[in-house]
């Protein structure tokens, strides 16, 4: 995900000014709107959104909520939440809640669009409560005193205790009455209690209000551990008007709820851990004819969110009615197993219907498809623009009237917008620092656009004004969505009836980065970044990790580079740490880290990403690239890394332990990034950093030996290792290896030698990376032209990658700026691959040779002779510059597609991706119009098979199986990244496609109409996981652009290359069901078995890591009996080396026994248990003779 954090403390509300904006005319039915507009989003990409369309649970992905206390009041519900954090959180430790000190709140009066109203500062400093440590498991409740409403929120002190905090709204501000615990170990009946935490309120018809709170299972009280309390609150709600009763809840682990209906009162909880017959961690619930008890047990209400969503944890609820329907509200784990991969603590509100009933509350049960939504959301009112039903990328600022800020391809998206009548306009209440583009679609970010709003500059992203936009009159119920181009930040939202008067405006100008005008650059307009950024593929700087994360620093760099080269963090001794911390092998494999077929040892090093993740996500959300500094060096790798044991006092390793370690190291780093959100940043990496200066005394030549001059082994290993990991993920063509040093003037033949030897059996390494610190004293420019020179006479690729010149005078540094960059300019116009030009720095008095002054900045935004030199050089070498601020030098031409439109016969086909060897399918099987298209492994599922119609030109249409619905190109639109959707069938030019031949018989490019052949169907950059998108892309001729019809129901085509004679359109009829080849060893698998009938298991390989693999096993029962405490047995010919979510109990040979997990013994009818694990050997082996007892 892209999101960039404001630091917001106030909001200042400037004068309004009114903007005016309509679409244009219509034509052919599909609205022509202004290009400058349309054309903000070409090449936009979406922010990834974790919650499908279809589904409203989790409630909010913004920030992850747990332990939801629910409260109704005035026709809403609002939701208080321990504040779990949020979705910046990028590969984190696992959660210990102890960091937690604020309470989240969110409201809504439909069920589906929520508000998200901010977080509570509740905990330790700065705080409400400042006496508290912790605030968990909070809990809400309004009470009329002296004619005034009042609001209580009660929250736990992490387990010592009950706080309480008081308010005139249900958002705050909220106030500490008491200045200390309501409860605690010295209140009556309360020090045997082991948790005093998790409250819960009821104020009674009368007015009297009640508290519930408690936990623990003291050792030889599993069945009965009254820990659980209740006491009476005095009229003012923050005293005691009696001591604390203890509920004899049996089972009981923690977890407090109260409602009454009718005349009874019921006390729900959550079962403990301890096998007990009421199951683990379930929601069981007491009834009572009194507030204060006695309770007498009745059963359980909601199974553990394990159950629903394979992600078992602790259970917390509460339940709320609103206009007379109960729902329950209960946290999982499901949105942070999907952002990161596993279960980290990390937890969401999701919500569900639940019954009561003579004395009885039904068996709720957890869906991600949540509730419906109970009433319409007004399009006329005036709604807070942190309102949604669905988002990504958006992150939330304030308290009670919070603001909504967005980042480019960001999105929200609300449920239900009833515009009545109709709507033609709508006022926004907005900021945004450089102007933006809104761009409002229907059913999806990338559905039917129904308007673009221009946003103005306003400076910054605090200075908000109203916008007036105009569109064409909507009118009718909708579900619409909102996308940004750029930076915007939104306060509010109203629709109004507007005028449906056309109008022209002209909107502010947008820049993204740099200088975007259009009129020639001359030194008056000219900058870095729109000069020689406009010859060589980057230009760019060196910041290390507090200037990267300051927003201002990172603005002022982005207006003159596009390329950030990090100048500490992500170097090893940043990444492994000064002091060794070590894991387990299994654990590590467990994590992702890369562990080799040949590494020896029990232990691996940890890793820490958390400094890298933020700079790339700063940069990427920046639109910067980056150059990965540095993986081998003996400068800043720490001692202990080549020692045994990973201790500092232990003996140096042998080689081939190190070669080993530092395979484990460099293919771990790369493979972090380059399976992360943030990879498509990283351009180039400087693999060895001055190995030809290391000397004799760092841990690689202790290990290696000195002096081995340019024919160094490990080096040529570092290489290979990380050109394998480029290689497994398909960017060996988008980021470039580098031999990286400095005085290479100096060395040019051994550097020359050395990168040789490197490529001597293959060209892993691109080239050099010149450092180029230097000195108007030493060398000559022209001394460093000659090893310019004669590194690209070599062929080599060439990055200038941390340039100074230092001097004593500003004129004569001057001077030798202007000469070296007309020399380098020189050798570029002489045909010199020259890909970067990287200063190391950005001010002289933040620069590691700060007394030399040697770079082009004296403070930040302070030029100097030096920059205008420089500048001054570009032009008198005889360019012209770029308008644009994108890098425009060297990029390769796009290839021709020069194959031929083929025939493919009518019928039903499944579509393979040659890339992938997945499926062209229908997202989650459903057919609806503009449903996502992506790629799946093979199942034979009806959304895998698409039916072939050629029309009378040379075009098909490609039908969905799951009803009458086309493959379609999103609006028709003719850019890269359209999305591909299935929409209602009508056959235009967004639904007509072109099959086309390739150099290899039967694999084909799909052309899409709507781009007239320029673009084809396209897999998402390159992806080979189930659910990567599905897009359109100019064709550049990868495999992930190939596709291959296999018929469904016997011999692969044979396409004709004749014009295809004119044929009727049939409909779609169904021929056999033969299901797709399953050639990619991690496709599922349903292998042979004994089981019953109705129950399956399927395997599949989930990730590979070459010598290790992360497999999972579905168990799935859709008898009709339930399995209780199952054994499943299997033979495999790999070894298991660690297995979760179900119990491995051994093996004997080549079989397998697994049984239940403790938290969840039974498997009912209709449900399904994930088994996952790590198994090493060979990848394409799957499971066999599967059987269940």
């Amino acid at each position: 995900m892209k999101h960039k954090k404001l630091l917001l403390s106030v909001m200042s509300i400037v004068t309004t000014a009114t903007l005016l904006l309509t679409p244009g005319a219509a034509m052919g039915g599909v609205r022509s709107y202004a290009a400058g507009e349309e054309a903000a989003f070409q090449g936009i990409t979406l922010t990834k959104g974790y919650k499908d369309l279809s589904n409203h649970n989790p409630c909010v992905t913004q920030k992850f909520s747990a332990d939801p206390g629910a409260m109704e009041y005035n026709g809403r519900v609002y939701v208080y939440a321990t504040n779990d954090g949020d979705q910046n959180l990028q590969n984190p430790s696992e959660n210990t809640y102890g960091q937690i000190k604020q309470i989240n709140v969110m409201s809504s009066a439909d069920m589906v669009n929520w508000t998200d109203h901010g977080s509570i500062d509740v905990a330790g400093a700065g705080g409400a409560a400042s006496w508290a440590s912790n605030s968990w498991a909070p809990c809400a409740a309004h009470k009329t005193i002296n004619g005034k409403e009042k609001f209580f929120l009660y929250f736990a002190n992490s387990g010592g205790g009950i706080g309480v905090l008081t308010s005139d709204s249900p958002t705050g501000p909220w106030k500490d009455p008491i200045g200390k615990a309501l409860i605690t170990k010295s209140t009556p009946n309360c020090s045997s209690v082991e948790w005093l935490f998790d409250p819960a309120v009821l104020v009674d018809d009368d007015g009297t209000g009640y508290l519930y709170f408690g936990g623990g299972v003291p050792k030889g009280k599993e069945s009965a551990p009254q820990t659980h309390r209740v006491v009476k609150l005095g009229s003012d709600m923050v005293s005691l008007a009696g001591n604390p009763v203890t509920i004899n809840a049996p089972w009981s682990f923690e977890d407090s709820g109260i409602n009454k209906v009718g005349n009874t009162y019921y006390y729900t909880y959550c079962t403990n851990w301890n096998g007990g017959p009421y199951s683990n961690a379930r929601i069981a619930y007491m009834t009572s004819n009194s507030p204060m008890g006695p309770f007498t047990y009745k059963g359980t209400c909601l199974n553990n969110p394990g159950d629903f969503f394979q992600t078992a944890g602790n259970n917390h609820h509460s339940i709320v009615t609103l206009n007379g329907k109960s729902y329950i509200f209960y946290h999982a784990e499901w949105l942070n197993k999907q952002m990161f991969g596993s279960q980290k603590g990390y937890r969401t509100t999701h919500v569900d219907t639940i019954s009561f009933g003579n004395g009885q509350i039904s068996n709720a049960k957890g869906t991600l498809t949540g509730v419906s939504q109970v009433k319409n959301l007004d399009a006329f009112t005036k709604t807070s623009g942190a309102t949604f039903a669905w988002q990504a990328g958006v992150n939330v600022y304030g308290l009670g009237d919070t603001i909504a800020a967005y980042n480019r391809g960001d999105w929200s998206g609300v449920s239900g917008l009833d515009f009545g009548n109709g709507a033609s306009a709508v006022k926004l209440n907005v900021a945004s620092k450089n102007g933006a583009i809104i761009r409002m679609s229907q059913d999806s970010p990338s559905g039917k656009v129904l308007g673009y709003f221009t946003v103005p500059a306003t400076g910054d992203n605090l200075t908000f004004t109203d916008v007036t936009c105009s569109f064409t009159k909507i009118s009718g119920v909708k579900n619409v969505f909102f996308t940004m181009s750029d930076d915007v930040v939104i306060s509010s939202w109203q629709f109004t009836e507007g005028s449906s008067e056309a109008s022209n405006p002209q909107p502010s100008p947008s820049p993204s980065q740099g200088s975007t005008t259009t009129d020639p650059v001359t030194m008056d307009n000219a900058n870095l970044l729109n000069t020689y950024g406009s010859v060589f593929d980057h230009v760019g700087t060196a910041l290390v990790e507090n200037e990267i994360l300051n927003s201002s620093i990172l603005d002022a760099a982005s207006k003159e580079y596009n390329s950030i080269t990090v100048g500490n963090e992500m170097k090893p001794d940043y990444i492994l740490g000064w002091s060794s911390t070590t894991m387990s092998v299994s654990q590590a494999k467990s994590m992702g880290y890369y562990i080799p077929d040949n590494y020896t040892e029990s232990t691996v090093p940890k890793l820490n990403f958390d400094d890298t993740d933020k700079m790339m996500k700063a940069c990427s959300d920046k639109g910067l690239k980056m150059r990965g500094h540095t993986l081998v060096w003996h400068s800043q790798t720490p001692d202990w890394f080549f020692r045994q044991g990973f201790s500092k006092t232990g003996a140096y390793v042998s080689q081939s332990v190190m070669n080993a370690r530092m395979e484990f190291y460099i293919k771990s780093v790369m493979n972090h990034i380059l399976s992360g959100p943030y990879a498509d940043t990283i351009y180039a990496w400087d693999v060895v950093n001055e190995y030809l200066h290391a000397g004799n005394t760092s841990g690689w030549q202790k290990i290696y030996g000195a002096n081995l001059g340019p024919k160094a082994d490990f080096v040529k290993r570092a290489f290979q290792y990380t050109y394998d990991c480029l290689d497994y993920f398909d960017k060996t063509d988008d980021v470039h290896l580098f031999y990286n040093d400095y005085n290479t003037y100096m060395e040019v033949n051994d550097v020359i030698s050395l990168v040789n030897y490197v490529n001597s059996d293959k060209k892993i390494c691109a080239g050099v990376g010149m450092q180029s610190h230097l000195s108007t004293d030493y060398p000559t420019v022209a001394y460093y032209k000659q090893a310019l020179t004669a590194f690209c006479n070599q062929g080599f690729e060439v990055q200038i990658t941390e340039l100074d010149v230092g001097s004593s005078s500003t004129s004569l540094q001057a001077s030798y700026y202007y000469d070296l960059m007309t020399s380098i300019l020189d050798v570029k116009k002489s045909g010199g691959n020259i890909t970067a030009l990287v200063w190391w720095g950005m001010t002289d008095d933040t620069s590691w040779r700060s007394k030399e002054k040697p770079l082009l900045y004296s403070t930040l935004g302070v030029k100097k002779e030096s920059y205008n030199k420089v500048l001054q050089a570009f032009f008198d070498a005889g360019y012209a510059g770029s308008g644009n601020s994108e890098s425009s030098g060297n990029t390769p031409e796009t290839p021709e597609n020069t194959g031929s439109k083929v025939t493919i016969e009518d019928g039903w086909y499944y579509i393979k991706n040659i890339n992938a060897q997945k499926y062209l399918q229908v997202a989650d099987n459903t057919g609806k119009a503009v449903q996502n298209v992506e790629i799946g492994t093979g199942s034979g599922v009806d959304g895998q098979k698409w039916y072939v119609t050629n029309t009378s030109d040379g075009y098909i249409t490609l039908t969905s199986k799951l009803g009458n619905f086309m493959l379609d190109v999103a609006n028709g639109e003719d850019v890269d990244g359209a999305n591909l959707q299935i929409y209602d069938a009508w056959g235009g030019a967004a639904q007509q496609f072109a099959v086309i031949s390739t150099d290899q018989d039967g694999i084909y490019t799909i052309g899409t109409r709507s781009s007239n052949l320029t673009k084809v169907v396209d897999v998402y950059d390159h992806g080979t996981t189930d659910g990567t998108n599905v897009c359109q892309w100019t064709y550049y001729g990868n495999p992930n652009q190939q596709w291959k019809f296999e018929p469904v129901g016997g011999s692969e085509s044979n396409p004709s290359q004749e014009q295809p004679q004119n044929q009727e359109t049939t409909d779609p009829s169904e021929p056999s069901t033969k299901e797709p080849s399953q050639e990619d060893p991690g496709n599922t698998e349903p292998a042979t078995s004994t089981l019953p009938d109705g129950v399956t298991a399927t395997f599949k390989v989930v990730d590979n890591w070459g010598g290790s693999f992360h497999c999972q096993i579905v168990l799935e029962n859709n008898s009709d009996k339930t399995l209780s405490n199952w054994t499943l047995t299997f033979n495999y010919s790999n070894s298991i080396d660690n297995l979760w979510n179900a119990q491995l109990e051994g093996s004997s040979g080549s079989t397998y026994t697994v049984t239940a997990p403790s938290w969840s013994a039974d498997l009912a009818s209709g449900q399904s248990v994930t088994i996952d694990f790590i198994a090493s050997g060979d990848s394409s082996a799957t499971p066999t003779n599967y059987g269940i007892n």
